[in-house]
């Protein structure tokens, strides 16, 4: 394995030379793989540039291998072991991936419009770049059961994005504007959301427990029923955000801005508060409006 990782690692220095290389002139030309022809599905093998078009790869076994700019359109990969793979600016449009895992892989600039994602897991990988498509639309990728865990998607376009049939845990979406994707029932524990937009969404039921919202703006944000348990809320605006029946046990909420937010029913047990915070118009978990004197309500 140790041979194998320092191969890999050589080849993608050599790819990422030759793409900078060319960056200000022409389209640098990549050299075709050792291992297209005649072609050798085989861990560890070299597929650079190969023509994959529409083949039959259900069940394959290519992790470690190198496929930047390997054309996958509308071939079948389900259940193929894709784990630590090189795939820079692969071409896996129209592709069957059920149940793919392309764990610890770097993706850069893949494309996958239009792909079946589902269960796919991409669980560590890299994906600055990559395109995905709108999954709103017809002949839409569709990423039910897939897992995005510790996946960095800054970078990545995930307009119209069901965040609900997948698993975001621990992804990284700060400073995203996330106003078009279904958030009801979402799992983000452990997600970074720093200063990401979520004004007048529907995160009701949403797992965020553990999750930095840092300076989020979820202003008439629906977190009904939501678990933010232990997450941090420092600086966050929830003006008119509903957070009715939310658990907050032990999540931070510093400097927050509050004003008219429904925390009707909400857990609060060792959550923590402090000035300069604004809950003017607020509504207690009792249902009383703050600060009307009630022990329970809120720091």
């Amino acid at each position: 394995m140790g041979a194998i990782r320092t191969r890999t690692t050589a080849a993608v220095v050599g790819v990422l030379g030759v793409l900078a290389a060319g960056a200000c002139t022409t389209p640098p030309t990549l050299p075709v793989g050792a291992q297209c022809e005649p072609l050798e599905l085989v861990p560890g093998a070299d597929l650079t540039n190969c023509n994959l078009q529409g083949m039959d790869l259900s069940g394959v076994d290519l992790h470690d291998a190198i496929l930047t700019n390997a054309n996958l359109t509308h071939a079948n990969l389900d259940g193929a072991n894709l784990d630590h793979t090189i795939a820079i600016a692969g071409q896996f449009q129209y592709s069957s991936m059920v149940g793919t895992t392309m764990r610890d892989s770097g993706a850069t600039f893949a494309k996958f419009h239009g792909a079946a994602l589902t269960g796919v897991d991409f669980t560590g990988s890299t994906l600055d770049g990559a395109t995905f498509g709108n999954f709103l639309v017809a002949g839409h990728s569709d990423i039910t059961g897939a897992k995005f865990t510790n996946v960095d998607l800054r970078n990545v376009i995930t307009d119209g994005w069901d965040l609900a049939i997948a698993d975001f845990s621990g992804t990284n979406l700060s400073g995203k504007t996330l106003t078009t994707n279904n958030l009801a029932g979402a799992h983000l524990s452990r997600a970074r959301l720093q200063h990401v937009h979520i004004e007048g969404s529907n995160a009701s039921g949403a797992d965020l427990s553990h999750a930095d919202l840092f300076g989020a703006a979820a202003n008439a944000t629906d977190l009904s029923g939501a678990n933010l348990s232990s997450a941090s809320l420092d600086t966050a605006v929830l003006d008119l955000a509903k957070l009715v029946n939310a658990d907050l046990t032990g999540a931070s909420l510093l400097q927050v801005l509050a004003r008219q937010t429904d925390f009707t029913g909400a857990t609060l047990t060792g959550a923590v508060f402090g000035d300069p915070s604004d809950f003017t118009g607020a509504i207690c978990p009792s249902g009383a409006a703050y600060p009307g004197g009630d022990p329970a309500c809120l720091g």
